[in-house]
């Protein structure tokens, strides 16, 4: 499980000077319904925040529709934001539109975090763009940025038996016997999430100083 030191990630008011700097991580989901499969994004967005030591969550309506969380990595000049939207899933984009704007974060450095039902539970799959295969916060979002170059991290939550019961089942919690397997691939979802900002940004974060520890085989 990564770990990070409690300092080293400072707080920050103002990215508009070096936005290719910036990168925001969103949980996909519908926050008044938390710990349930279709919100299996924001948990990984949870974890993040303890990770870095970002900034304590906070409600924020008016300009970013969310609960925002943010912060500084290492001395290295990347920014993150943490978003998790307030809206329900299908209106998800409106709140990351907002927030990207105000925090002048380019469309291919958002992360979108996300559950999938057409995965196994414990798969992740990272998607590079395109279309939303029809899950309808990444189409939201899509519409709400004009853009789809935004990076994917689609966490499996298995499919019901019938068509059905799909509605119902998202918005169930996960079972006792699950959840170890969800807390692995939160984890897991969080190593590559780092991996992908170094990636960008070519910087090796666990060289900021800021302690983080890569979980084995990721």
């Amino acid at each position: 499980m990564p770990v990070v030191a409690s300092r080293f990630v400072a707080d920050f008011a103002d990215v508009s000077d070096s936005p290719s700097k910036t990168f925001m991580v969103v949980g996909l989901g519908n926050h008044d319904h938390l710990h349930t499969r279709h919100s299996v994004g924001m948990l990984v967005v949870e974890q993040v925040a303890e990770i870095f030591k970002t900034s304590p969550w906070k409600k924020n309506m008016e300009q970013c529709a969310g609960y925002v969380s943010k912060g500084e990595i290492g001395r290295s000049g990347l920014k993150i934001v943490l978003l998790k939207p307030k809206m329900p899933m299908n209106v998800n984009g409106t709140s990351v539109s907002r927030t990207a704007h105000h925090f002048d974060v380019p469309s291919e450095n958002i992360f979108l975090v996300h559950d999938d039902i057409d995965k196994k539970l414990g798969k992740i799959v990272i998607k590079e763009g395109g279309s939303a295969n029809g899950h309808n916060g990444v189409r939201s979002v899509m519409n709400s940025l004009r853009a789809d170059v935004m990076p994917r991290f689609r966490i499996g939550v298995d499919r019901p038996s019938t068509k059905s019961e799909v509605a119902e089942y998202v918005l169930s919690n996960f079972n006792p016997s699950e959840r170890d397997t969800v807390r692995k691939v939160i984890n897991e979802c969080v190593d590559k999430v780092i991996h992908r900002i170094e990636q960008q940004s070519g910087v090796c974060i666990q060289d900021q100083q800021v302690g983080v520890h890569l979980s084995e085989g990721t």
